[in-house]
């Protein structure tokens, strides 16, 4: 999981942070006892956590999965932050 760190400002001119993660669904397949699931993710640390990846299917313009249980792993991601921070957004990575 990688995490930036961005600043935005408030309409008062305060600042504000941001925390995005970034979660990889092949994180699971790591060798030995360094596999890393959703539920290793502190929601509370993230305003902001990126799903890898989300597929496109190229004749039907229609988001698919890639990994056998992305669906699966994507829905754990969402409940386990989800119960530690409900504000939290959570946002889908496409790729090929």
């Amino acid at each position: 999981c990688l995490l930036c760190l961005t600043l935005t400002h408030n309409a008062d001119g305060a600042k504000r942070g941001k925390v995005i993660g970034y979660y990889t669904n092949w994180a699971q397949y790591r060798p030995g006892g360094a596999g890393f699931f959703p539920e290793n993710l502190n929601g509370s640390l993230y305003t902001h956590v990126v799903f890898a990846y989300g597929g496109v299917d190229p004749r039907r313009l229609t988001m698919s999965p890639l990994e056998w249980n992305d669906l699966e792993m994507y829905q754990r991601l969402q409940n386990h932050l989800r119960a530690q921070n409900p504000r939290v957004k959570i946002l889908l990575a496409l790729g090929t």
